[in-house]
């Protein structure tokens, strides 16, 4: 009943409906995935490596260059031959925090903050330093949370320090690193 008095619902409901079958289509048309399927597997599998990947994703309408570096942030979760995928935004705010820029170096670096995780736990990890460091840099709060870094540190302020997360980051990168994955855990970053 709402979508008859706001026609800008109607609109976008519209427009997300044609993404979602224009999407389908080329799934299924150009890339042979079957229609009944519900996974993107055979989407992948139809593309030559990730250039061609990302090609593919770029041809959804809507999809350009930063749709794709989101999409694969979400995928190196679950399709490992793209883990350790860092996109530009993400390099900039590491840049900036004295982090590694390169995926491979910080992927490491996480590593190493994670402990004893698995490799499914390190990947994860990973993804959410990624999103703090990138939340950081759109909200244009970077310069800030480098002033407000603490010389110490006490992990059972975590809570407390949930509302200002800037409060979280070290003086050095591998603490940086472990106060960013130990403010995305808290604070339920998703």
């Amino acid at each position: 009943m709402h979508s008859l008095r706001f026609p800008s619902f109607r609109a976008f409901d519209f427009f997300i409906s044609h993404q979602i079958i224009s999407i389908a289509r080329i799934l299924t048309d150009e890339y042979k995935v079957p229609s009944t399927s519900v996974e993107l597997s055979e989407f992948r599998d139809s593309c030559d490596g990730p250039d061609a990947l990302r090609e593919g994703v770029k041809k959804f309408p809507g999809f350009g260059d930063k749709a794709a570096d989101l999409f694969f942030w979400r995928a190196q979760t679950h399709w490992e031959e793209h883990y350790r995928f860092v996109d530009g935004a993400a390099a900039k705010a590491a840049a900036e925090f004295g982090l590694p820029q390169e995926a491979d170096e910080l992927a490491e670096l996480v590593a190493e903050a994670s402990g004893k995780e698995d490799e499914r736990g390190k990947m994860g990890k990973f993804i959410q330093v990624l999103e703090v460091l990138v939340g950081l840099g759109l909200e244009k709060k970077v310069d800030e949370a480098k002033k407000r870094m603490p010389g110490d540190f006490d992990p059972s302020l975590a809570l407390e320090e949930c509302a200002t997360p800037y409060l979280l980051l070290a003086k050095s990168t591998s603490e940086t690193v472990k106060r960013l994955m130990l403010w995305s855990n808290t604070c339920a970053v998703s």
